[in-house]
Parts: C-alpha cells; structure tokens; sequence
C-alpha cells in the first residue's frame, strides 16, 4: 500500500514541478507575505499628516511635529498641490498673521476635526479637550493578525489548486483511466493526493508565516492544527 501511495505522490509531484502555472502560485503568497511585511507596519502606524507652507514660523512646526508627520512646500500651488493627492492630509499656511486650513472636502470627518483642534492647541498652547486614555487590553492591531490568517488561507487554497490541476492532468494524459484498472483503491489514491495537498500547504503555509511575523511569532503547532483542520476541505 506505502508503495503505491508514494507512487501516486512522485508522480503528482514531477508533473507539479514541470507545470509553469503552479510554480507562480507557489510564488504569488511569498510574494504577498513579503509586501505585507514591508507595508503594513507603516499601515499600523500611520497618524496625522500636516502639509504647511514655508511661511509658518519653524516653532509653530515643530509643535505640530509632536502630534504629527509635518511635510513643508514652498510656495502655496505646492502646498494646494499636496492637499488634493489621494490621501487625506490638511495644508495650513499663513496670510496676514492668521493660519489657514486647506482641506480637499472629501476628508474623513475627524481628519477635518482634527486638523483645526491641532492647530488651536498649538497656537494657543494648551489642550481644548481634556482626553483620557483606557487600555483596551488588545496588544497590537488586528489588521495583522486578519492579515496572517487569511494568507494562510490562501496557502491552503494554493493547496487545493495544486490537486485539482494533477487531476485534470490524468484526465488529459489518459492516466486515470490506467489507475482504474490498476491495484491501486481510490482509498491509497486520496491518500497519495491528499499527501500533497498538505505538504504543499504546510510548507507555503509556515514560509509565509516566518516571512510576514518572522520566527518568533509563529506558533507551529496551531498552524499545523489550522492546515489540517482545513485539508478535508481542500480535497
């Protein structure tokens, strides 16, 4: 039976190694844990931005540093230039000793909110609102956390694709229809499959994982739990 099963696996796995497409879908969530690596930290961090005019005094800057990233621009077309990119970032200038707001219009409503609180406080130098804080207990963000779970589930989607493409495979060849008269049961068969199923899973699966948290944030044991719980599934 060991035999046969093995047989079943080396031969889906020369024909996996020799199919093109199955080689981009091993990169592709490689590729995604890697660019989730490198951007989403700057997603999770990211705060107020204020885009000012080189006409506002160095120290009303630098105090607007302490609640925020400032950006400065020379000339008020640059400025206005900043305002209407995509994201949302208010422009603050100086005309006739009074600042004034730049706002796109289509700002989130705290953004707007915001960006004249942080104003008022610097230039009068002291809080509007008296804010309190309470620990909501959660660590770190839940964007990653989502983020992990579902590129784990596109590993064992990668899994799946891998499985379903060996079948249409024998069915193209005329394979399956030597397997049928053959001694091997369609128990070893799914066995033989499923095999590579998992091992295709697991191992894109913990790649991906110590690529995106990196080693000290992997829980091997739950990963595997969560690859198996969900190869009957797959296959």
């Amino acid at each position: 039976m060991l035999k046969r099963v093995l047989g079943i696996l080396g031969k889906d796995w020369v024909y996996t190694r020799r199919e093109n497409l199955l080689v981009y879908m091993f990169s592709l969530p490689i590729v995604i844990a890697i660019l989730l690596r490198l951007f989403l930290p700057a997603a999770e961090q990211a705060g107020l931005t204020f885009a000012v005019d080189n006409s506002v005094p160095a120290e009303t800057v630098a105090r607007l540093g302490e609640l925020g990233e400032v950006e400065v621009y020379d000339g008020r077309e640059a400025l206005l230039e900043r305002v209407m990119q995509f994201d949302d970032v208010p422009g603050i200038y100086l005309e006739n000793g009074q600042y004034v707001v730049i706002l796109e219009g289509n700002e989130a409503e705290y953004i707007q909110e915001l960006s004249s609180l942080s104003l008022d406080y610097v230039v009068q130098g002291k809080d509007l609102v008296n804010i309190g804080y309470r620990s909501s207990g959660v660590a770190a963000t839940p964007i990653r956390g989502l983020a992990g779970a579902l590129l784990v589930f596109f590993c064992i989607l990668v899994g799946s694709i891998t499985l379903g493409l060996n079948l249409v495979n024998e069915r193209e060849t005329k394979t399956i229809t030597a397997l049928a008269v053959s001694p091997v049961s369609t128990v070893e068969y799914m066995i033989g499959k499923s095999i590579l199923v998992l091992v295709v899973s697991l191992s894109l699966s913990l790649i991906c994982t110590l690529i995106f948290v990196g080693p000290a944030g992997v829980n091997y044991l739950h990963l595997t739990a969560a690859v198996l719980s969900a190869l009957g599934l797959t296959v």
